[in-house]
């Protein structure tokens, strides 16, 4: 990628920008997940989800699945992972939410967690 990228510059006698704007290796990692594979995650039977995310577009569901008086929600973790934004809790069991939004950063990765209703 970029040595199309300095082609492409070089073609337009921008060659130096190359330097000046390297290709973030962090992008080429989150952006694994644009196939449209879900992310599956489960937590002992207490709260499912599915998470897909391309870039910093993230969508999904979350169910909660057991009358425990907790209620799951998806963190997704953006940049190079050391950051977070969180979907709505659902709750109670049976409850389904769905969700869609742009993050501040592309994603790295997602996890379910729980919090008290």
């Amino acid at each position: 990628m970029m040595n199309r990228l300095k082609a492409s510059l070089a073609g337009l006698g921008l060659a130096f920008i190359a330097v000046a704007l390297p290709v973030s290796t962090a992008s080429a990692t989150v952006t694994g997940n644009c196939d449209n594979a879900p992310t599956n995650l489960s937590k002992a039977s207490a709260g499912s989800a599915q998470v897909w995310w391309c870039g910093n577009h993230v969508w999904g569901w979350v169910r909660d699945d057991k009358a425990d008086g907790l209620c799951p929600y998806v963190t997704v973790f953006i940049g190079n992972g050391d950051n977070w934004e969180n979907s709505p809790s659902v709750g109670p069991k049976g409850a389904v939410k769905n969700f869609d939004w742009y993050t501040a950063q592309n994603v790295h990765s997602a996890g379910l967690w729980f919090r008290d209703c």
